[in-house]
Protein backbone atom coordinates (compact mmCIF):
# COMPACT_ATOMS: atom_id res chain seq x y z
CA UNK A 1 0.00 0.00 0.00
CA UNK A 2 1.09 3.41 -0.64
CA UNK A 3 0.22 6.77 1.12
CA UNK A 4 -0.15 10.06 -0.06
CA UNK A 5 0.86 12.03 3.24
CA UNK A 6 -0.27 15.23 1.81
CA UNK A 7 -3.95 14.14 1.82
CA UNK A 8 -3.88 12.42 5.07
CA UNK A 9 -3.17 8.61 6.12
CA UNK A 10 -7.20 7.57 6.11
CA UNK A 11 -6.69 5.49 2.81
CA UNK A 12 -3.98 4.46 0.46
CA UNK A 13 -3.44 5.98 -2.86
CA UNK A 14 -2.55 3.10 -4.56
CA UNK A 15 -2.86 -0.74 -3.14
CA UNK A 16 -0.74 -3.63 -5.14
CA UNK A 17 0.70 -7.28 -4.71
CA UNK A 18 3.85 -8.70 -5.30
CA UNK A 19 2.45 -11.97 -3.93
CA UNK A 20 4.28 -13.02 -0.82
CA UNK A 21 5.30 -11.20 2.37
CA UNK A 22 7.61 -8.32 1.75
CA UNK A 23 10.65 -8.53 3.96
CA UNK A 24 11.94 -4.82 2.80
CA UNK A 25 11.34 -1.84 0.67
CA UNK A 26 12.63 1.32 -0.26
CA UNK A 27 12.37 4.00 -2.83
CA UNK A 28 14.85 5.16 -5.61
CA UNK A 29 14.42 8.49 -6.65
CA UNK A 30 16.20 8.99 -9.62
CA UNK A 31 14.20 6.53 -11.64
CA UNK A 32 11.12 6.83 -9.73
CA UNK A 33 11.18 3.58 -8.88
CA UNK A 34 10.01 1.08 -5.12
CA UNK A 35 12.07 -1.57 -4.29
CA UNK A 36 10.67 -4.66 -2.37
CA UNK A 37 12.04 -7.82 -1.58
CA UNK A 38 10.23 -11.23 -1.50
CA UNK A 39 11.40 -14.10 -0.56
CA UNK A 40 14.53 -15.03 -3.04
CA UNK A 41 13.52 -11.95 -5.30
CA UNK A 42 13.70 -8.20 -5.61
CA UNK A 43 10.67 -6.41 -7.57
CA UNK A 44 10.76 -3.13 -9.03
CA UNK A 45 7.88 -1.28 -9.43
CA UNK A 46 7.24 2.52 -11.43
CA UNK A 47 5.06 4.58 -9.44
CA UNK A 48 3.30 5.62 -12.32
CA UNK A 49 2.23 2.17 -12.87
CA UNK A 50 2.96 -0.29 -10.19
CA UNK A 51 0.01 -2.90 -10.87
CA UNK A 52 3.76 -4.95 -12.32
CA UNK A 53 6.89 -4.87 -11.29
CA UNK A 54 8.97 -3.50 -14.79
CA UNK A 55 12.15 -5.64 -13.40
CA UNK A 56 12.64 -8.23 -10.81
CA UNK A 57 16.16 -9.65 -9.63
CA UNK A 58 16.73 -13.39 -8.94
CA UNK A 59 20.12 -13.18 -7.84
CA UNK A 60 20.08 -14.88 -4.54
CA UNK A 61 19.52 -18.27 -3.37
CA UNK A 62 17.57 -17.85 -0.11
CA UNK A 63 15.44 -15.23 1.02
CA UNK A 64 16.35 -10.70 0.91
CA UNK A 65 16.41 -9.65 3.57
CA UNK A 66 16.97 -5.67 3.34
CA UNK A 67 17.43 -3.22 0.40
CA UNK A 68 20.29 -0.16 0.40
CA UNK A 69 20.55 2.47 -2.30
CA UNK A 70 23.65 4.14 -2.95
CA UNK A 71 22.54 7.36 -5.17
CA UNK A 72 25.79 8.73 -6.00
CA UNK A 73 26.63 5.66 -7.91
CA UNK A 74 23.50 4.42 -8.85
CA UNK A 75 23.40 0.71 -7.12
CA UNK A 76 21.67 -1.15 -5.83
CA UNK A 77 22.90 -3.48 -2.51
CA UNK A 78 20.73 -6.49 -1.42
CA UNK A 79 21.64 -8.76 1.47
CA UNK A 80 19.96 -12.49 2.23
CA UNK A 81 19.78 -15.54 4.05
CA UNK A 82 22.22 -16.71 1.89
CA UNK A 83 24.90 -14.77 3.65
CA UNK A 84 25.83 -12.91 0.61
CA UNK A 85 25.66 -9.03 -0.29
CA UNK A 86 24.78 -8.39 -4.03
CA UNK A 87 25.52 -4.45 -5.93
CA UNK A 88 23.15 -3.95 -8.62
CA UNK A 89 23.45 -1.21 -10.68
CA UNK A 90 20.50 0.90 -11.84
CA UNK A 91 22.12 3.48 -14.04
CA UNK A 92 19.93 3.34 -17.34
CA UNK A 93 23.56 2.27 -19.31
CA UNK A 94 23.60 -0.69 -17.37
CA UNK A 95 20.51 -1.52 -16.10
CA UNK A 96 19.97 -4.56 -13.74
CA UNK A 97 24.01 -5.29 -14.30
CA UNK A 98 25.67 -7.02 -11.49
CA UNK A 99 28.70 -5.28 -10.69
CA UNK A 100 29.84 -6.68 -7.32
CA UNK A 101 29.29 -9.66 -5.24
CA UNK A 102 30.54 -10.47 -1.36
CA UNK A 103 30.10 -13.49 0.51
CA UNK A 104 30.14 -13.58 4.28
CA UNK A 105 30.26 -16.37 6.76
CA UNK A 106 26.61 -15.30 8.21
CA UNK A 107 23.42 -14.81 6.90
CA UNK A 108 22.81 -10.91 5.99
CA UNK A 109 19.77 -9.48 7.86
CA UNK A 110 20.67 -5.46 7.43
CA UNK A 111 22.73 -2.92 5.37
CA UNK A 112 22.76 0.90 5.07
CA UNK A 113 25.25 2.72 3.16
CA UNK A 114 27.11 5.69 4.65
CA UNK A 115 25.37 9.53 2.72
CA UNK A 116 29.29 10.16 1.48
CA UNK A 117 29.08 6.79 -0.28
CA UNK A 118 32.43 6.30 1.64
CA UNK A 119 31.69 3.43 3.61
CA UNK A 120 28.74 0.72 3.98
CA UNK A 121 27.65 -1.31 7.50
CA UNK A 122 26.84 -4.93 7.33
CA UNK A 123 24.29 -6.30 10.02
CA UNK A 124 24.58 -10.18 10.90
CA UNK A 125 21.88 -12.80 12.14
CA UNK A 126 24.35 -13.87 14.61
CA UNK A 127 24.30 -9.70 16.07
CA UNK A 128 27.49 -8.91 14.40
CA UNK A 129 27.87 -5.80 12.40
CA UNK A 130 30.52 -4.78 9.89
CA UNK A 131 31.61 -1.37 8.37
CA UNK A 132 33.31 -1.59 5.17
CA UNK A 133 35.16 1.04 2.88
CA UNK A 134 34.29 2.26 -0.38
CA UNK A 135 37.24 3.24 -2.03
CA UNK A 136 38.12 5.37 -5.22
CA UNK A 137 39.41 3.33 -7.43
CA UNK A 138 41.38 4.47 -11.10
CA UNK A 139 40.33 2.60 -14.56
CA UNK A 140 43.69 0.50 -14.50
CA UNK A 141 42.83 -1.15 -10.94
CA UNK A 142 41.18 -4.94 -10.98
CA UNK A 143 38.64 -4.16 -8.27
CA UNK A 144 34.93 -4.04 -8.91
CA UNK A 145 32.70 -1.30 -10.56
CA UNK A 146 31.35 -0.68 -7.31
CA UNK A 147 34.48 0.27 -5.51
CA UNK A 148 34.20 -1.94 -2.58
CA UNK A 149 37.84 -2.75 -1.11
CA UNK A 150 37.09 -6.07 -0.10
CA UNK A 151 35.92 -7.54 -3.65
CA UNK A 152 38.38 -7.31 -5.78
CA UNK A 153 38.61 -9.73 -9.37
CA UNK A 154 40.43 -12.69 -7.77
CA UNK A 155 40.14 -16.26 -6.78
CA UNK A 156 37.01 -15.54 -4.82
CA UNK A 157 35.53 -13.25 -6.97
CA UNK A 158 35.87 -16.24 -9.94
CA UNK A 159 34.28 -18.87 -7.35
CA UNK A 160 30.97 -15.98 -7.17
CA UNK A 161 30.77 -15.84 -10.63
CA UNK A 162 31.05 -19.58 -10.60
CA UNK A 163 28.49 -19.92 -7.71
CA UNK A 164 25.69 -17.16 -9.74
CA UNK A 165 26.21 -19.09 -13.07
CA UNK A 166 25.14 -22.72 -11.97
CA UNK A 167 22.89 -21.18 -9.63
CA UNK A 168 20.56 -19.20 -12.08
CA UNK A 169 20.41 -22.87 -13.81
CA UNK A 170 19.82 -24.89 -10.67
CA UNK A 171 17.07 -22.24 -9.87
CA UNK A 172 15.73 -23.19 -13.45
CA UNK A 173 15.57 -26.95 -12.94
CA UNK A 174 13.86 -26.73 -9.42
CA UNK A 175 11.09 -24.63 -11.02
CA UNK A 176 10.84 -26.76 -13.83
CA UNK A 177 10.39 -29.76 -11.07
CA UNK A 178 13.78 -31.26 -12.13
CA UNK A 179 15.36 -32.05 -9.28
CA UNK A 180 17.20 -34.65 -9.89
CA UNK A 181 18.99 -32.76 -12.97
CA UNK A 182 19.57 -30.37 -10.41
CA UNK A 183 21.32 -32.11 -8.14
CA UNK A 184 23.56 -33.66 -10.96
CA UNK A 185 24.46 -30.06 -12.08
CA UNK A 186 25.00 -29.35 -8.28
CA UNK A 187 27.44 -31.75 -7.88
CA UNK A 188 29.09 -30.92 -11.64
CA UNK A 189 30.51 -27.18 -10.18
CA UNK A 190 32.47 -28.82 -8.06
CA UNK A 191 31.41 -25.78 -5.49
CA UNK A 192 30.48 -26.80 -2.19
CA UNK A 193 28.16 -23.56 -1.70
CA UNK A 194 26.26 -24.84 -5.02
CA UNK A 195 25.82 -28.23 -3.61
CA UNK A 196 24.57 -26.50 -0.22
CA UNK A 197 22.54 -24.05 -1.49
CA UNK A 198 20.96 -26.78 -3.67
CA UNK A 199 20.56 -29.27 -0.92
CA UNK A 200 19.13 -26.42 1.23
CA UNK A 201 16.42 -25.88 -1.63
CA UNK A 202 15.30 -28.98 -1.98
CA UNK A 203 15.07 -29.81 1.80
CA UNK A 204 12.96 -26.11 2.08
CA UNK A 205 10.60 -27.39 -0.63
CA UNK A 206 10.32 -30.84 0.46
CA UNK A 207 11.66 -33.05 -2.35
CA UNK A 208 15.10 -33.92 -1.26
CA UNK A 209 14.96 -37.27 -1.24
CA UNK A 210 13.81 -37.14 -4.65
CA UNK A 211 16.77 -35.03 -5.60
CA UNK A 212 19.06 -37.55 -4.42
CA UNK A 213 16.75 -40.87 -5.72
CA UNK A 214 18.44 -42.56 -9.16
CA UNK A 215 21.94 -40.72 -8.96
CA UNK A 216 24.73 -42.57 -10.53
CA UNK A 217 27.06 -44.35 -8.34
CA UNK A 218 30.22 -41.54 -8.92
CA UNK A 219 27.26 -38.96 -7.54
CA UNK A 220 26.42 -40.96 -4.87
CA UNK A 221 30.25 -41.12 -4.05
CA UNK A 222 30.22 -37.32 -4.13
CA UNK A 223 27.34 -37.18 -2.04
CA UNK A 224 28.63 -39.12 0.78
CA UNK A 225 32.24 -37.40 0.73
CA UNK A 226 29.75 -33.70 0.99
CA UNK A 227 27.32 -35.09 3.18
CA UNK A 228 30.30 -36.29 5.77
CA UNK A 229 32.51 -32.47 5.21
CA UNK A 230 29.03 -31.00 6.18
CA UNK A 231 29.12 -33.12 9.70
CA UNK A 232 32.09 -31.23 10.47
CA UNK A 233 30.79 -27.77 10.04
CA UNK A 234 28.72 -26.76 13.15
CA UNK A 235 26.16 -24.63 11.55
CA UNK A 236 25.23 -27.45 9.27
CA UNK A 237 25.89 -30.81 10.92
CA UNK A 238 22.19 -31.90 11.09
CA UNK A 239 22.21 -31.35 7.60
CA UNK A 240 25.16 -33.63 6.79
CA UNK A 241 23.63 -36.27 9.25
CA UNK A 242 20.39 -35.47 7.16
CA UNK A 243 21.89 -35.97 3.71
CA UNK A 244 23.79 -39.56 4.99
CA UNK A 245 20.43 -40.90 6.33
CA UNK A 246 18.60 -40.48 3.15
CA UNK A 247 21.44 -41.76 0.81
CA UNK A 248 21.84 -44.94 3.09
CA UNK A 249 18.13 -45.19 2.60
CA UNK A 250 18.10 -45.19 -0.98
CA UNK A 251 20.87 -46.77 -1.84
CA UNK A 252 21.27 -48.93 1.37
CA UNK A 253 21.07 -51.88 -0.88
CA UNK A 254 23.24 -50.86 -3.48
CA UNK A 255 26.10 -49.93 -1.24
CA UNK A 256 26.20 -53.39 0.31
CA UNK A 257 26.64 -54.97 -3.74
CA UNK A 258 29.34 -52.65 -5.12
CA UNK A 259 32.71 -52.50 -3.71
CA UNK A 260 33.38 -49.13 -4.92
CA UNK A 261 30.50 -47.78 -2.85
CA UNK A 262 31.22 -49.62 0.08
CA UNK A 263 34.81 -48.56 0.52
CA UNK A 264 33.60 -45.22 0.29
CA UNK A 265 30.91 -45.72 3.18
CA UNK A 266 33.73 -47.11 5.06
CA UNK A 267 35.75 -43.38 4.15
CA UNK A 268 33.19 -41.60 5.39
CA UNK A 269 32.28 -43.44 8.44
CA UNK A 270 36.32 -42.91 9.33
CA UNK A 271 35.73 -39.25 8.77
CA UNK A 272 32.79 -39.30 10.57
CA UNK A 273 33.79 -41.16 13.55
CA UNK A 274 37.46 -39.01 13.74
CA UNK A 275 34.32 -35.91 14.13
CA UNK A 276 33.01 -37.53 16.60
CA UNK A 277 35.93 -38.14 18.50
CA UNK A 278 36.67 -34.46 18.73
CA UNK A 279 33.29 -33.18 19.96
CA UNK A 280 33.43 -36.01 22.91
CA UNK A 281 36.94 -34.03 23.55
CA UNK A 282 35.21 -31.16 23.43
CA UNK A 283 32.69 -32.29 25.60
CA UNK A 284 34.71 -33.22 27.91
CA UNK A 285 37.08 -29.96 28.24
CA UNK A 286 33.32 -28.01 28.98
CA UNK A 287 32.45 -30.54 31.41
CA UNK A 288 35.60 -29.82 33.41
CA UNK A 289 35.07 -26.03 32.64
CA UNK A 290 31.82 -25.91 34.34
CA UNK A 291 33.00 -28.13 37.49
CA UNK A 292 35.59 -25.45 37.49
CA UNK A 293 33.60 -22.45 37.16
CA UNK A 294 30.81 -23.78 39.52
CA UNK A 295 33.35 -24.13 42.46
CA UNK A 296 34.88 -20.55 42.01
CA UNK A 297 31.40 -19.17 42.20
Amino acid sequence: MLWDVRTGMESASQVFSVGAAIEDLLFVKGPNLLVTSSADVVSFFDLRNPSAPVHTLAAHTKAVTCLAYCPQRMTLITGSHDCRLMFTSLDPRQMMKSVAAKKFAHAVTAVDVHPDATEFAVGFANGDLEVLKIEEHKAEDTTDEFGVEAVAVSKEERSERTFQRYMTAIRTLIGNFRYQKAVKSALLSNHDDVVLSTVQELQRRGCLRTGLANQIDRAIVQLLRFASKMTGVPAHNGLGILLIDLILEIYGPKVSQSPYLHAELLKAHRRIATILGALDTINSSAAVMEVIVSTTQ
